[in-house]
């Protein structure tokens, strides 16, 4: 299914959703509107990119430089989630930590 969601009065794009048959839509919070896609998806990726720095922040100074590669997805409920498999999300994000220069 395509969700449609609004980003601006003038622009929508469409995302290539997966139909969730055993939800009712009016169950979910209100924070799962379809015109907020987007903005959860970066939403999702900031805060597994700030748990990446964090952890790897903690791992002392001898820390090499670690990468994280995801994907988000969206269903059709525009609930937006990291994937379980790498090839069911709609976004690719990849986030990469190294530690400060002494």
């Amino acid at each position: 299914m395509l969700l449609e969601s609004r980003l601006s009065p003038t622009t929508t794009i469409l995302i290539d959703a997966e139909a969730v048959g055993s939800v009712d839509k009016g169950m979910l919070p209100a924070d799962f509107h379809p015109d907020d896609a987007l903005r959860h998806v970066a939403t999702t990726a900031i805060a597994a990119a700030e748990a990446l720095a964090s952890v790897a922040a903690g791992a002392g100074a001898g820390a090499a430089e670690v990468e994280l590669a995801f994907t988000v997805r969206i269903d059709g409920n525009a609930v937006v989630s990291i994937a379980r498999n790498a090839g069911e999300g709609q976004f690719a994000v990849k986030v990469r930590w190294s530690p400060p220069a002494a």
